[in-house]
């Protein structure tokens, strides 16, 4: 792989991934320079120490700690929980936050491991030393824990609200004090506060990241170094979108479960068929949110969409009324159109996945032989489908 591979791939990264290379990269070197020159002298200078005298002296320590980790392993478990933390994170919020929020528990976890190791006495004949991306990881933990309690996640086969998860960790942390590694767990404890706090503030209005994140700024510029994130700093193209105007809105009385669809019609010539993707981009922040088509009535396309606490853009578009128009790409998904030398196909489908199929019904022109399986909540889940599946019956 060529350099200008290399850079293009760390450019189309989306920013935790960015900050798992930097991780991992920064893992490697430390260690190959600590085996190569038999010395530690090169995490010392990067670890933070207990000591305030020695803090002064390194005052970097307060943020740099968070890159260095002591093993594989502990690497390892923090950029897997960075990982799938991330992928709530960023479906909602922009990177700008999920950087802010990450490197402030670093530095609350760290400022609370220091306090901690110079005002209790159960510490103050402890040597110790501050590693590891957990404060940051955490607080991003405890931040979407805090702003979406009720948000239900998968593990192995249970469902858990998100809130559950946060209290689990931050008891955790709590026992284990006394148990060992006590700084550690200070420090996870210092970035679960920072997060809890964070998404409190926020809830109301106020982003206590932004006079941070103005600071980032000022360093950057005068450093030339390009922190501040925006599309050319991650490495997103111009996006280019279309208008769409709204034709119809299932009323909010005929919604069940929070679901309803809305039929729309571009106002460019576009070419789509069912089963293509409506991408639609709610921060302008490069990340879309997709939505399968279902083309109906020859020039109009169907989505269905179930609304969610904190959705971006299922309570955006939940919001929308008959004439707004709304900006999205049309994205070609041609392996999941409707196949056009057979006999007989079989359409399986749950919930809002019912969509494309509406319009691979409503364009059968050939009268393929159609089967139909669908599942929903209950009974009354298919109402907002029935009306339409019940004239293609008439249609035959």
């Amino acid at each position: 792989m060529t350099k200008q591979e290399l850079i293009y791939k760390y450019k189309t990264l989306n920013i935790a991934e960015k900050l798992i290379a930097i991780n991992v990269v920064v893992f490697i070197l430390f260690g190959l320079g600590t085996f190569l020159f038999q010395s530690s002298l090169l995490y010392d200078w990067f670890v933070l120490s207990k000591d305030v005298s020695t803090f002064i002296f390194k005052p970097w320590s307060i943020l740099s700690y968070s890159f260095i980790h002591q093993g594989f392993f502990h690497l390892l478990m923090n950029m897997l929980m960075l990982y799938y933390v991330s992928r709530l994170f960023l479906n909602l919020y922009s990177a700008k936050m999920f950087l802010n929020i990450y490197l402030l528990g670093a530095l609350f976890g760290g400022g609370v491991f220091l306090l901690s190791y110079n005002l209790f006495p159960a510490f103050q004949n402890q040597a110790s030393f501050l590693v590891g991306a957990s404060a940051s990881v955490m607080a991003v933990l405890i931040f979407i824990s805090a702003a979406m309690p009720n948000m239900e996640v998968s593990i192995f086969t249970f469902r858990i609200k998100l809130w559950h998860i946060g209290l689990f960790f931050v008891v955790k942390d709590l026992i284990q004090i006394p148990l060992g590694n006590s700084g550690g767990h200070i420090a996870h404890l210092g970035g679960s506060l920072l997060g809890y706090i964070y998404a409190s503030q926020l809830n109301k209005g106020n982003d206590i990241g932004k006079g941070f994140e103005r600071v980032l700024d000022k360093i950057s510029s005068y450093f030339n170094i390009p922190i501040h994130i925006d599309k050319n700093d991650i490495g997103i193209e111009k996006i280019v979108t279309y208008p769409f105007r709204i034709k119809h809105i299932t009323p909010i009385s005929e919604q069940i479960d929070n679901t309803f669809l809305i039929r729309l019609t571009p106002l460019n010539k576009l070419k789509y068929t069912s089963g293509d993707l409506l991408a639609i981009y709610p921060n302008n922040d490069g990340q879309k949110r997709l939505y399968s088509i279902s083309k109906v009535n020859t020039n109009e396309l169907l989505i269905s969409v179930k609304k969610h606490e904190m959705g971006v853009v299922s309570n955006f578009l939940h919001q929308q009324k008959i004439e707004d128009k709304i900006n999205a790409v049309i994205i070609k998904n041609s392996s999941f159109h409707f196949p056009k030398n057979t006999n007989q196909v079989i359409l399986i489908a749950t919930g809002t996945g019912i969509g494309p199929f509406l319009g691979m019904i409503d364009n059968n022109i050939k009268h393929t032989n159609l089967k139909l399986y669908w599942g929903g909540r209950n009974e009354k889940s298919f109402s907002i489908y029935k009306d339409f599946i019940e004239k293609q019956l008439e249609r035959g």
